[in-house]
């Protein structure tokens, strides 16, 4: 399943760092009385006007959803069908949901961060030197 951003437009603000946050919920497969597979959630982040694809999904009925409380500084634009179905048949789909930027003067408070591991699972990243209270000098020294 595809999930697609797009700006209404082309009119985007920070493109590099403007994210959207979207709720993809699954409906579930119930069989009469019993439940063949229960409904779950799943929180998609895009940055700028782009896509992400979620691969391994069950089959059954999806329903994608924009967190507009996030994206306050742009209007959700009539979105024409933001369901899909997967099935043995049809194993992939998209969803586009288009905004439009109704706010370009007010700065935002999110920040996106890109979490970076090696192929043995830890972080890579580049020390820093500790920076302790009350002492002048912040070199990297061991006290």
């Amino acid at each position: 399943l595809t999930v697609k951003k797009a700006i209404a437009e082309g009119k985007l603000q920070d493109p590099e760092h403007q994210s959207f946050i979207f709720k993809v919920h699954y409906q579930g497969i119930p069989d009469g009385e019993v439940t063949i597979l229960s409904s779950a959630d799943y929180n998609v982040l895009i940055v700028g006007a782009g896509s992400r694809t979620i691969v391994g999904l069950p089959v059954g009925s999806y329903t994608v959803s924009e967190d507009t409380n996030w994206s306050w500084r742009y209007t959700l634009e009539e979105s024409t069908n933001n369901t899909a179905v997967l099935s043995a048949k049809n194993s992939t789909a998209t969803v586009t949901i288009t905004n439009r930027l109704n706010n370009e003067f007010w700065l935002s408070d999110e920040a996106v961060a890109k979490n970076v591991f090696n192929s043995n699972g830890s972080p890579e990243y580049s020390p820093m030197p500790a920076i302790i209270p009350g002492k002048e000098d912040l070199t990297d020294e061991a006290d």
